[in-house]
């Protein structure tokens, strides 16, 4: 007689649920698991696999890297172009150009360095920077020649 007991509480409980508005109660929580299960059918069958998607979205975020890294070497170098035009000007001495070459460089790969730690990316911009002071110094050495040249 206990176990018909025990089980009276539970069948009270539903009774007064039913009688007292649970079965709106009961019916949402059945759609809702509906829902959810046809959702998760629906990814499961028609969705895009996660593979697919991580595998796209690798390939985008190799994309920007890319992207970003060209843009960098192409910041750069434009901005050895302009310490270029200014020596090229008379705005700037060559030395005022090659500090701020290498100022502006050191920055940039500061920045590289502080964002995404990738070495190699780094190395390949103190390259560049290097190379293009090289060659700002090269020119600046050339106008100097050519103006002691030409002055008596």
């Amino acid at each position: 007689m206990e176990n018909d007991t025990a089980a009276v509480p539970v069948f009270d409980v539903l009774d007064s649920l039913v009688s007292s508005g649970g079965v709106v109660l009961l019916l949402f929580a059945g759609l809702f698991l509906v829902v959810l299960v046809a959702a998760w059918l629906f990814v499961r069958v028609d969705g895009v696999s996660s593979r697919e998607r991580s595998r796209r979205s690798r390939a985008a975020r190799e994309q920007e890297r890319r992207r970003n890294r060209q843009d960098m070497a192409l910041r750069v170098r434009g901005y050895a172009r302009s310490r270029h035009e200014a020596v090229a000007c008379g705005v700037e001495s060559p030395d005022e150009a090659m500090r701020s070459m290498r100022d502006y460089g050191n920055g940039v790969v500061d920045a590289i360095t502080c964002s995404t730690r990738n070495v190699k990316q780094i190395e390949s911009l103190r390259t560049l920077i290097e190379s293009e002071s090289k060659r700002l110094d090269a020119a600046a050495r050339a106008a100097a020649s050519a103006s002691s040249k030409v002055a008596p």
